[in-house]
């Protein structure tokens, strides 16, 4: 997984997924067809060597070459083998969008964060790839950046992954799972809905949320949900809309209710967009329901 870091530009913070790099991982970067590949893996979940090639209209076997290159420095991971005929194709990841050199560690100097004092958080988003039972493709991974910045204002150490990446069993104790999107374009968010007091409908193929509380119903793309729940002993944050604008809606509403929100086992509140300056755009938001 990527660590994340931030840089400031022009007076704004922008939020990048970034892998720690050491001398001897440089040498095998070197090279403009490696950055090249690295560039194509961080836009994809997974790729194979054909189709790097393909991309970038080289020898595919020059292509696997350089994938072995970089597997053996760890800087690319093969996820998926699969044999077609008398061909093996090999599938790569790489989940970063930059590489990061530490130049010094006088940084360590400085009295160290404990590892107890710590709150340590990953965040899932839907793979940009199409994937899942409704084979569509998650457009706002950007949100990871936007969510990332401000649990790293509130102290958090963060990690992001796809859901298609994702694993319960690699969740070390005390670790909080902060899921963004809703079930179509989120696997987790999917498998999460079936155990929600609160939850995307079905019947409306998901674009709808149902209270199993009070019975309402909402299904105006202007509305979110934010819930917490507890789920084989890994505590949840979902934040999610009807569509990718209430998504946002709903990761803007969270920074104003984090308290209320982390300090419960379960949560769950529905709000709807306000466009209060009539801009078309809804920066402002409403609680419709509050669970308990």
């Amino acid at each position: 997984m990527a660590n994340l870091f931030y840089y400031e530009e022009k007076g704004k913070r922008y939020v990048f997924r970034g892998k720690i790099i050491d001398e001897a991982q440089i040498k095998e970067v070197s090279n403009l067809k490696r950055i090249r590949i690295l560039e194509l893996l961080s836009k994809h979940e997974l790729l194979s060597g054909e189709e790097i090639a393909s991309i970038m209209k080289e020898d595919v076997f020059s292509i696997y070459y350089h994938l072995r290159k970089l597997e053996k420095a760890r800087l690319v991971h093969l996820k998926n083998q699969t044999r077609i005929r008398n061909f093996e194709e090999k599938r790569y990841s790489f989940d970063a969008d930059a590489l990061v050199l530490f130049l010094n560690d006088e940084f360590k100097s400085k009295a160290p964060i404990s590892e107890g004092s710590l709150l340590r958080g990953i965040i899932v988003v839907g793979s940009p790839d199409a994937h899942g039972k409704f084979n569509l493709r998650a457009r706002d991974g950007y949100l990871a950046g936007v969510l990332g910045s401000f649990l790293g204002s509130k102290g958090w150490n963060i990690d992001v992954t796809f859901d298609t990446l994702f694993s319960e069993e690699d969740i070390k104790d005390g670790t909080y799972v902060f899921v963004i999107g809703g079930p179509l374009t989120n696997m987790l968010t999917y498998k999460l809905n079936k155990k929600m007091k609160v939850y995307y409908d079905e019947e409306v193929h998901y674009r709808g949320i149902r209270s199993s509380i009070t019975k309402n119903q909402y299904n105006e793309e202007s509305m979110a949900l934010i819930c917490k729940i507890i789920a084989n002993k890994v505590p949840y944050v979902l934040l999610s809309g009807i569509n990718i604008i209430s998504t946002e809606i709903s990761i803007n509403a969270f920074k104003s209710i984090y308290d209320e929100i982390m300090s419960r086992d379960e949560a769950y509140i529905i709000i709807e967009g306000v466009d209060r300056d009539s801009d078309g755009k809804m920066e402002d938001f409403e609680i419709l329901e509050r669970y308990p």
